[in-house]
């Protein structure tokens, strides 16, 4: 059973002291059935037995338009101002506040993610975890790739264009002289304690041995 403030002022505000008295009940039931997060799963016939008044779907809506969102397949309503009430500011650093992060992480709903997205300002949204963790996967893929000869084999598209840029050459040709150089290093059984270093040394004398390469009108970044 979770305890919860109460806002004793909503009775002196219009909005509410203007509802009819079944849909003032309503309101309390909301603010005291949904879940930590401000999330009510829509039980329209559970409602009404609770009340003893018949609860209109659309009417409810109607009425409490600008107070609630409701899900795209109107399963779920959120209560826009319960996070905010509730708890203020809410932070993964306090560890009462962790299950309504979760819950708001859980919660896939472009409608509620939508409203939900201003009050989870400090927290990472699963989306965002799953962008962090292709991130960090990118990151040790690469720091793993920089200690194989694999790196000169298959560069990555953002140090063709670095090479490219550095060197004003085209990003085909920095492909082309990282297949050069790990051929030399197989045939010379070299092995590179960091290959991009490595390819950059190559190229550097490989320019030095072909000055005419490097033009401006080389300039260009190949997408493979």
């Amino acid at each position: 059973m979770y305890k919860r403030f109460t806002d004793t002022d909503k009775w002196n505000k219009p909005w509410f002291r203007k509802l009819p008295p079944k849909y003032k009940c309503f309101w309390i039931y909301l603010l005291d059935k949904c879940s930590r997060a401000g999330i009510w799963e829509v039980d329209f016939d559970l409602v009404t037995f609770m009340i003893g008044e018949e609860i209109n779907k659309e009417e409810s809506e109607s009425i409490f338009k600008g107070q609630i969102t409701v899900s795209s397949n109107g399963k779920r309503w959120l209560i826009n101002k319960f996070i905010c009430f509730q708890y203020g500011e809410i932070s993964e650093d306090c560890r009462p506040h962790k299950p309504i992060i979760s819950e708001i992480n859980s919660i896939r709903d472009k409608e509620i993610q939508r409203v939900l997205k201003g009050y989870s300002k400090g927290i990472d949204t699963l989306e965002d975890k799953d962008k962090d963790k292709d991130k960090d996967k990118d990151k040790k893929e690469s720091r793993s790739l920089k200690n194989k000869i694999d790196y000169l084999l298959s560069i990555p598209e953002k140090d063709v264009q670095s090479f490219a840029d550095k060197f004003k050459l085209s990003g085909a040709e920095i492909i082309t002289q990282g297949e050069a150089a790990a051929d030399w290093c197989k045939s010379k059984g070299k092995y590179q304690k960091d290959y991009p270093s490595f390819l950059r040394n190559w190229i550097r004398k490989y320019l030095e041995m072909n000055p005419g390469k490097q033009t401006i009108e080389d300039k260009r970044i190949f997408h493979r």
